[in-house]
């Protein structure tokens, strides 16, 4: 299921729909389970394994670029950003304890630092539920199957973004 799971990202890079659309239907995507389910790389402090590279407590060494936070949707008007921004950035000043509100680095002021793996021993996603779900929705689009892809970007949308749903047929 997992291979299924490739090869359609892969048949989607290539835009080879058909393929990537069947492939996505016999890897372990399951529009039931949470977003989050899925193949993950495990770490640990045990002898001889790796630490997740990717942590990083004080926010001073894995930047995230400013235009995560100028394209976030928000979730009304005047609201709150898309959860998909909240949960995974986080500013130095929220870092810091409002010591810094941004730091100067290769000539760029740098606001952002991810939060995603708050722990060295994090688990690190290979692939997931939401990212098969959008996989099925790129194939559908390719295949012209428009109202099967809008309702999983919809499904993807409310689970992971806390967004309202997009119109169908879309308008934007």
């Amino acid at each position: 299921q997992f291979n299924r799971a490739v090869r359609a990202w892969v048949n989607i890079t290539t835009l080879n729909f058909a393929d990537a659309l069947a492939d996505v239907n016999a890897s372990f995507l399951d529009p039931a389970k949470p977003m989050s389910y899925g193949a993950y790389h495990t770490f640990s402090t045990t002898p001889n394994d790796a630490l997740n590279g990717l942590f990083d407590p004080t926010g001073r060494q894995l930047y995230a670029s400013r235009q995560f936070a100028d394209s976030a949707q928000l979730k009304s008007p005047g609201g709150a950003p898309d959860d998909r921004f909240t949960t995974k950035l986080i500013t130095l000043t929220e870092l810091t304890g409002g010591a810094s509100d941004s730091v100067s680095r290769y000539g760029f002021n740098i606001r952002y630092s991810f939060k995603i793996y708050p722990t060295n021993t994090t688990p690190g996603v290979v692939m997931k539920n939401e990212q098969l779900l959008l996989i099925r929705a790129e194939a559908n689009i390719g295949l012209g199957n428009n109202s099967a892809a809008i309702a999983d970007i919809n499904l993807v949308r409310a689970a992971s973004g806390g967004l309202p749903p997009i119109s169908d047929p879309y308008v934007p």
